[in-house]
């Protein structure tokens, strides 16, 4: 299954989802999910996991994408930018957060 996701990934992107408007470098993302023994999609849905699951994803994430660096020989710099471009955080804000945030007072 992740494999027919990575590859629908890349042939026709990621739906928006939220309030996440990060630009995502497709073939990364796509070849992060490949490496993911449990597969899911890094969105802005991870808020609602619980604690312990979405520090296991966090950490799943992350270094799927070090191994993507390494096999791809991407270093320095350029290694940088892409991992802070992907990253998992658990500390991303919620949709929640967001949308109280843009509400006029």
């Amino acid at each position: 299954m992740r494999i027919g996701a990575a590859q629908a990934i890349r042939e026709i992107g990621l739906p928006p989802v939220g309030a996440d408007k990060r630009k995502y470098d497709l073939e990364v993302y796509a070849s992060i999910v490949e490496r993911l023994d449990n597969f899911f999609l890094w969105r802005q849905d991870h808020w609602a996991l619980e604690k312990v699951e979405l520090e296991k994803q966090v950490q799943e994430w992350n270094d799927a994408l070090e191994q993507y660096c390494d096999e791809e020989d991407i270093h320095g710099d350029e290694r940088e930018q892409v991992i802070r471009l992907n990253e998992a955080t658990p500390f991303a804000p919620s949709p929640i957060q967001l949308v109280q945030k843009l509400k006029p007072k």
